[in-house]
């Protein structure tokens, strides 16, 4: 059960997720930001007149594997829709991710 989750514990995504879009998000690489600066489609003012603004986050698929819960209840940096979510390390990369808790399990030893 979804809101069981504590800190430290393993978890692996679901095999039949409930959403159809298994999507994590994660703070944007320095890289990627200065990629995205360097592209003439997003120099200058938006249709609104407005500057425009370099993304914050990004949100990608989740890949298989096994995560680690760091904490087991996080509001994501946008604010969006932020209930039910948890803060988890990728055990492979050492990235902290936000994802939803429903798209997750506990993993059973034995």
């Amino acid at each position: 059960m979804a809101s069981s989750f504590k800190k430290g514990m393993l978890v692996q995504p679901i095999k039949d997720p409930p959403k159809k879009h298994f999507y994590y998000y994660r703070k944007i690489y320095p890289s990627e930001l200065s990629s995205w600066f360097d592209e003439p489609e997003n120099q200058g003012m938006g249709d609104d007149g407005e500057s425009k603004l370099p993304p914050r986050l990004v949100g990608m698929q989740i890949p298989a594997g096994f995560f680690t819960v760091v904490r087991a209840a996080v509001a994501p940096p946008d604010g969006y829709k932020c209930r039910g979510w948890f803060e988890i390390t990728n055990m492979q990369t050492g990235e902290n991710w936000w994802a939803m808790k429903v798209m997750f399990e506990e993993v059973k030893s034995g």
